[in-house]
C-alpha cells in the first residue's frame, strides 16, 4: 500500500523486532492515518534533499501482556545518501 508518492506502508511497518517476536506489525486505522501524515511530511524532507530517503523504522512494538502486542507510530529514523558540500 502506498502512503505517499515515494513511501509504502511496508517500509514504515517492517520490524525485525516484530518478526523475531512473532508479532504482526499491522497498524490500526488511527495509526494508518498517522503513518500517512508522516509519509507526507517525509516527502517534504525528501524534496529538501532532492534524493531518496531510507526509512529504517516508523513503529515500535510494546508488549503489555505475554500474548498481546501493539504498534504505534514513533519519530522516524531515516537516512539519505551522503550529500557533498563541495562547490567544485
Amino acid at each position: 500500500m502506498k502512503l505517499s508518492a515515494h513511501f509504502s506502508l511496508e517500509e514504515f511497518t517492517i520490524s525485525s523486532k516484530a518478526l523475531s517476536m512473532g508479532v504482526r506489525n499491522d497498524p490500526t486505522q488511527a495509526h494508518l492515518e498517522n503513518l500517512k501524515h508522516l509519509a507526507e511530511r517525509m516527502e517534504a524532507v525528501r524534496a529538501l534533499f532532492n534524493r531518496p530517503i531510507e526509512i529504517t523504522s516508523a513503529t515500535a512494538i510494546r508488549r503489555s501482556t505475554p500474548r498481546s502486542a501493539a504498534c504505534r507510530p514513533l519519530p522516524t529514523p531515516w537516512a539519505t545518501p551522503p550529500i557533498s558540500t563541495s562547490t567544485a
